[in-house]
């Protein structure tokens, strides 16, 4: 789904959502972006803190060329320690 016909690059944004936020999971804190990335598996280091383990992360893809549609959330992958 999504963006399956684009082959250019994309800028990805990184989310944080606290435990407490568990229904609701959408990026409550912007963390970073990584840009020019391609399809496919990529890695990313986020920079954090004790108090972020048992939240949630969540990644959006927008387009770095043609129409700048950002994807929707990601599903969430939770922090463990």
């Amino acid at each position: 789904e999504g963006y399956s016909a684009y082959e250019g690059l994309y800028l990805i944004q990184a989310f944080y959502s606290p435990a407490s936020q568990s229904s609701n999971v959408q990026g409550q804190q912007f963390l970073g972006s990584q840009e020019n990335v391609a399809q496919g598996d990529f890695s990313f280091t986020i920079d954090g803190d004790v108090d972020m383990v048992g939240g949630f992360i969540t990644l959006t893809a927008t387009p770095t060329t043609g129409p700048q549609n950002t994807s929707k959330f990601s599903d969430a992958a939770q922090l463990l320690d």
